[in-house]
Parts: structure tokens; sequence; C-alpha cells
């Protein structure tokens, strides 16, 4: 994943080793809302890539729906 030609890394002293091996949640928005950078364990939670550039209204928004969608499905029961 590419980090937009900005240093992050550098000019925070973020681990970035840590960030990536990290069950927690991580990522950073620019000051336009657009999504930085994210960690494997966001990316997953959000089903989001850096790559696109999403606002977080967009990653909300799309993340919502997702749920919504899944929670509306008939539930199928089993035998047990």
């Amino acid at each position: 994943m590419a980090d937009s030609g900005s240093d992050i890394w550098a000019t925070t002293g973020l681990p970035r080793d840590l960030i990536d091996l990290s069950a927690d949640l991580f990522a950073v928005y620019d000051s336009d809302d657009r999504l930085f950078f994210a960690n494997p364990a966001y990316r997953a939670a959000y089903h989001c890539d850096p790559a696109e550039r999403r606002s977080w209204r967009d990653i909300m928004v799309r993340t919502t729906r997702r749920v919504a969608a899944r929670s509306s499905r008939p539930r199928t029961s089993r035998p047990g």
C-alpha cells in the first residue's frame, strides 16, 4: 500500500510494524477526510483499501449498508 508520497512513519515516529500486526483498528485520514493509511485489522473490519482514497463518511455508509443487508437476510435454523 502506498503512502501517497508522504512518509508518515518518519514524521510521526509511529511504529508501523507494530501497527500492521496489531489486532486494534488503526487508520490515518488526510486533511480532506480521505483514508490515507489503514492497518490490516481496520481494512478487514471496514472492507476498505486506502488506495481507493474514500472519505470516512463513504466508508461508514458502505459499512452500514453491508451490516443492514446481512441482518435483513432470513436466518436458517440448524438442526441441533
